[in-house]
């Protein structure tokens, strides 16, 4: 009888965590108080973004701190070229209660130790540099008036998965509880207007520079509530 209770209890907790729902991380950026539009020039700030493309990994979904659900293989390629990969679809546990969501920004260590990868870490994604300094976890290109590169182009290729120039970062984002979709916004503006062109036009390689720039996105980055 006890044995027969016991089965059944396990089957009801198994069929309850068995069941899914979809949730929809969206991710999103303006430059001058409007969505971003790539090649565009940007008169006020003199300035045309060509190119915003970053990794985004090893998400969790998380209760009053604690994680309680981990997302295998979550890694995905934020294009802003491609408007598909600005939405991504997670499946939960149908009875998942959480109240935040944490990611990485940008390729860990042991990721980068496997060598490529495929899908989002296919090399064909121009987001991969060589076996010894791995994956370019965030890459920004575009002209500014205040380059002082002679065709006024600038290149920021960040990344790094090695001591001292580790240029990945976890964030957490306090969310609305229960929504269905999840919008993460990045002021490029902001962030743009804290970098020094004049000194540091371009970064190709992992640096301390580069490991700077991260802290410097992850700080203009912030979760949009739904209306």
């Amino acid at each position: 009888m006890h044995k027969k209770i016991f089965l059944l209890l396990l089957f009801a907790f198994y069929f309850s965590f068995s069941q899914e729902k979809q949730v929809a991380i969206l991710f999103t950026a303006t430059f001058e108080n409007s969505n971003l539009e790539l090649n565009k020039n940007y008169t006020q700030n003199q300035i045309s973004i060509h190119t915003l493309k970053y990794y985004i990994s090893n998400i969790s979904f998380m209760k009053d701190g604690e994680i309680i659900y981990n997302i295998p293989n979550s890694f995905y390629l934020i294009d802003y070229s491609s408007p598909s990969s600005l939405k991504r679809l997670i499946n939960l546990p149908e009875n998942l209660v959480y109240n935040s969501i944490q990611l990485m920004i940008g390729i860990d260590e042991k990721t980068n130790d496997n060598g490529i990868g495929e899908g989002d870490l296919d090399p064909v994604k121009d987001m991969y540099w060589t076996w010894n300094t791995g994956y370019i976890n965030f890459k920004l290109e575009g002209k500014s008036e205040k380059s002082p590169s002679k065709d006024k182009s600038f290149q920021f290729h960040l990344g790094g998965f090695l001591a001292p120039n580790i240029a990945n970062k976890t964030v957490i984002f306090r969310v609305s509880p229960n929504s269905n979709q999840h919008t993460i916004h990045l002021n490029l503006q902001k962030l743009i207007n804290e970098i020094d062109f004049k000194t540091t036009p371009t970064i190709m390689s992992p640096s301390k520079k580069s490991v700077e720039l991260i802290q410097l996105i992850t700080k203009n980055m912030e979760y949009v509530p739904q209306n």
